[in-house]
């Protein structure tokens, strides 16, 4: 690694016009002459040549289309006033990127590569996801790729397994635990189910409305010492009088700030699984809930109101679809 670095993560403004166009060019070359790929698809998702187009579309303020919250991060190399990559962090984890995309996309422009850059602009990232509340990030990388596969084993990346992605492309799976990166703000961590029961089109999903007005699914705070499938299996009993059982291979997230009247605000973080059950009667706790419902997926989707939400019944229903 170059021990003399200059280097700092920034967010992208008008200042930074011709540098990003520049390192663009660059990359651009090198994916026609070596089809080499398109990571971070962040910033190749839009012509730069619109400025203006590419900065307000570069990241994903809310959920959108089944992309989550993301923020993207370019590493500046301060002494030459050169941008030497980029880095999209995603905030929380959809069923796809827990498969085979995780919490962080990265690349360094071909003519900077193999100098330690990555591993010096993962590292710079770390603190950031810590402040997003995570404890653990994922990041996934082609098998293909031993140089992207040392950026990660650099900061403490331990391989979990490997997985075929829809391409075909044997990708490699790795978690770093970031719990010792001291957090500078309040997260709250919660878990619940997606609750199904019945097949085909006699399929239908539990909904609960909370005292504000809005649909959603049975989640509630994790108690010390329980798992998160504990949690979720509780909660689910507590607001509906469900018992339900998990489906172990599904798992998706959702995360959002909460902001309180003169205190700092709080992450919001929740996990949810996917349940089945039997039972079709269902009892509120009427301290927490409104009012329940079973109701067939399309009724689901119109009564949700959040994106996050309706994404999340997506992905469950393509799950059961699939298997």
């Amino acid at each position: 690694m170059n021990t003399d670095m200059h280097v700092r993560l920034i967010r992208l403004t008008k200042e930074y016009e011709r540098q990003l166009g520049e390192m663009i060019e660059e990359w651009r070359r090198d994916q026609e002459e070596n089809h080499t790929n398109h990571s971070p698809y962040a910033i190749f998702k839009n012509d730069y040549h619109d400025f203006d187009y590419y900065l307000e579309h570069l990241e994903f303020r809310e959920e959108q289309d089944g992309r989550v919250v993301d923020t993207v991060y370019f590493l500046l190399d301060e002494t030459r006033d050169r941008l030497l990559g980029a880095i999209n962090i995603r905030h929380y984890l959809s069923f796809s990127l827990l498969s085979d995309g995780g919490h962080i996309g990265d690349g360094i422009r071909p003519s900077e590569r193999r100098k330690g850059y990555a591993t010096e602009m993962i590292r710079l990232a770390l603190p950031v996801c810590r402040q997003l509340g995570m404890d653990r990030v994922l990041i996934v990388c082609d098998k293909d790729n031993p140089g992207s596969a040392k950026s990660i084993i650099n900061n403490g990346g331990v391989l979990e397994n490997e997985v075929m992605d829809e391409d075909g492309c044997l990708m490699q799976r790795y978690w770093i635990d970031i719990r010792d990166i001291p957090l500078n703000r309040t997260v709250e961590h919660s878990c619940g189910a997606v609750v199904c029961r019945g097949e085909g089109e006699a399929r239908r999903v539990l909904l609960i409305r909370s005292h504000n007005g809005y649909w959603g699914f049975p989640k509630g705070h994790m108690e010390q010492g329980e798992t998160r499938q504990e949690t979720a299996i509780r909660e689910t009993r507590e607001e509906t009088g469900c018992t339900v059982q998990l489906l172990d291979d599904f798992c998706t997230e959702e995360a959002y700030t909460l902001t309180r009247e003169g205190r700092p605000d709080t992450i919001k973080q929740v996990t949810y699984f996917l349940a089945c059950t039997d039972q079709q009667e269902v009892r509120p706790q009427t301290s927490e809930v409104a009012e329940i419902r079973w109701v067939d997926f399309g009724t689901a989707q119109e009564l949700l109101q959040f994106e996050s939400s309706r994404r999340i019944l997506r992905e469950a229903e393509q799950y059961l679809n699939g298997r």
